[in-house]
């Protein structure tokens, strides 16, 4: 009697920790993916590159400067874009979004760890690259 008692006792607090953290990862995840109305950006995917090399352009939207390239010549045509990034978050990013085409997205501040395959080949992209969430 005294052992079910014990592992009551004991089952009952794992309960409220698993309850308490679920609820704090709940609250960040809130947090870093804010909602999109209040930092909107509206970007455009300058280049789909091989391998998921992707660039993107800064259509609209204000953004800490330090984070993009104000100008980047893109070694492979010459062209000169400007106010560009490097996709970060490869694996989010959805595949039916096409060269040209833009869309909104915010920073995503507090970037997982990849969990897809990529493949290496080479394609130039700018050295500064972010993590971003796609915004319907």
């Amino acid at each position: 009697m005294f052992t079910l008692y014990v592992l009551f006792k004991i089952n009952k607090k794992l309960l409220s920790f698993l309850l308490i953290m679920f609820a704090f990862i709940q609250c960040s995840n809130e947090e870093n993916n804010s909602d999109c109305s209040a930092n909107l950006l509206r970007g455009k995917l300058a280049i789909k590159g091989i391998c998921l090399n992707y660039t993107i352009q800064l259509v609209s939207g204000e953004i800490d400067k330090d984070l993009i390239e104000s100008e980047w010549v893109d070694e492979m045509t010459g062209t000169v874009y400007n106010d560009v990034f490097a996709l970060q978050n490869v694996c989010d990013f959805p595949s039916g979004i096409e060269e040209g085409e833009t869309f909104d997205f915010i920073v995503n501040k507090s970037p997982e760890n990849q969990k897809c395959a990529v493949c290496l080949a080479y394609r130039p992209t700018p050295s500064k690259s972010i993590s971003i969430i796609i915004c319907d």
